[in-house]
């Protein structure tokens, strides 16, 4: 269960950066939100009845807040391959999923606005938002249908660094906290 569900959000997360071959310019960008895990977002954290730790993912030092109720899950080979670093699973079902993987074929993404032209035109009518979370350029991508939601940021070496959370309708707050707690650690 565990393998299917980690492969069907890289799939979606990779599916993105396959469809389009090649990025054009952007005419004008919208306004980014800023978003800082500081002491007034811990404490929002907290207030909400969230508990948690800081896990660090990937060449880049990532951290990501991981809430205690989520259990590290066992990895296949195959997730392992495609990029999972780790799988964290709650008993209802939920799932946040880290990953570090290369855009397919031969698709490069010099930066963000790049990445975010080419998953707009692979999904047109979809739901994209733009942050910077604690310093890194990250797209949010909200799939409500499928209720799952992916937090992906473009590494320096050209990798996309992600972090997939299933079962948003249960966890949605929750999971915008683990949106907002990602940053390098240095």
């Amino acid at each position: 269960m565990l393998k299917k569900i980690v492969t069907t959000l890289l799939a979606l997360c990779l599916v993105a950066a396959a469809l389009v071959p090649g990025c054009a310019e952007t005419a004008q960008a919208p306004e980014k939100k800023v978003i800082n895990w500081d002491a007034e977002r811990q404490q929002q954290f907290a207030d909400a009845g969230y508990a948690g730790e800081f896990k660090t993912f990937g060449s880049a030092n990532i951290s990501v807040m991981i809430p205690n109720d989520f259990q590290q899950g066992k990895l296949t080979d195959e997730s392992v391959a495609t990029g999972t670093m780790a799988a964290f699973l709650k008993a209802d079902g939920s799932m946040i999923a880290i990953a570090q993987t290369k855009p397919t074929g031969d698709v490069t993404f010099h930066n963000m606005d790049e990445f975010e032209e080419m998953a707009r035109k692979g999904d047109p009518n979809g739901n994209f938002q733009r942050a910077v979370v604690n310093g890194l350029e990250v797209l949010i991508y909200i799939m409500p249908e499928k209720d799952v939601c992916t937090a992906m940021t473009l590494l320096d070496n050209g990798e996309l660094f992600t972090v997939n959370c299933a079962k948003l309708s249960a966890n949605k707050d929750l999971y915008s906290f683990v949106a907002a707690s990602l940053q390098i650690q240095k």
